[in-house]
């Protein structure tokens, strides 16, 4: 949703690809290019923290290619140099002592997990499994939902539907989805009466609130950043990534008088998203839901 546009709307975005210094250990970046005439498509394999990490760590969305396509899979260069690399596909050895893992024309029998062990590291030893399909995939995709209603005693709950549907989703962990309640931040483009504490719940097809609620450790590190501000930095970018206009947003949990966002990975099915006021207040709200393509992005998966 762009800021010239505060109306519902529908909008269709093409994806660039992205990485995220801040957070090396953790990213899976599927870059397509180009080379010598056949696509190619580079995968980049993050750290896997096993018990190192404060925060447990979410499987990544799948990174989907053409069939076709030469898929190059690679070390995260913050690994530097490391030796005894070895592939694994769904468990098997595929490959060993080869820095990188290249498959020059890939096949739906080449989707599924791949991950690499090695020794050298001074922390880890493996990678984080990154699930790969190699499918053809429609490229026309609604992949925005915005709307604004106004949020009053009389009428203190809106509500607003989605739908995920597989492969995308259920056969490959999950589809990565940004929320977005903007509610004071729409007082820079002329509303009169943003809603000052939007509140929001999420729920599954059967009814369960699935609504996420990070609790964050009292962790300083090194760069002077937390978890929470790692997490809420790594959302803001993902709305960058899609075209968002830029808001000053929180997570939920603790409930601040700021706008909203979040980015959980949700499975295939049908979800219903409910926005309130906490204090029971009036005023509106821009309620904003956006597919993060699995494609061309890069995916921090953890605070």
């Amino acid at each position: 949703m762009h800021a010239s546009a505060l109306i519902p709307a529908f909008i269709c975005l093409i994806a660039t690809s992205v990485s995220l210094p801040a957070l090396p250990d953790l990213d899976e970046v599927g870059i397509p290019v180009s080379v010598a005439g056949k696509v190619t498509t580079e995968v980049e394999l993050g750290a896997d923290p096993g018990f190192d990490m404060i925060i447990p760590v979410e499987p990544a969305p799948a990174t989907v290619i053409t069939p076709g396509s030469r898929l190059v899979v690679r070390l995260a260069a913050a690994f530097g140099d490391v030796t005894d690399v070895n592939w694994y596909h769904g468990g098997t050895l595929i490959a060993s002592n080869q820095s990188t893992l290249v498959i020059e024309s890939a096949s739906p029998d080449n989707s599924g997990r791949y991950r690499a062990t090695f020794s050298g590291h001074s922390r880890f030893s493996a990678t984080t499994p990154q699930a790969i399909l190699i499918a053809t995939t429609d490229r026309h995709r609604l992949v925005n939902q915005s709307t604004r209603v106004t949020i009053s005693p009389s009428s203190p709950t809106a509500t607003f539907g989605f739908v995920i549907s597989p492969p995308a989703a259920g056969s490959y962990y999950g589809q990565r989805v940004l929320i977005r309640i903007v509610g004071p931040d729409l007082a820079d483009f002329g509303v009169e009466n943003p809603l000052s504490d939007p509140l929001y719940t999420l729920h599954d097809a059967n009814g369960g609130d699935i609504t996420p609620g990070m609790i964050f450790p009292a962790v300083i590190y090194e760069d002077g950043s937390t978890p929470q501000s790692r997490y809420v930095a790594t959302v803001a970018e993902q709305a960058r990534i899609v075209g968002a206009f830029p808001i000053d947003a929180a997570v939920q949990y603790p409930v601040t008088s700021r706008s909203v966002a979040d980015a959980p990975n949700l499975t295939a099915g049908a979800y219903t998203l409910t926005v309130t006021s906490a204090s029971g207040g009036t005023g509106d709200v821009l309620v904003e839901i956006y597919e993060v393509r699995t494609e061309g992005f890069s995916y921090p998966i953890s605070p």
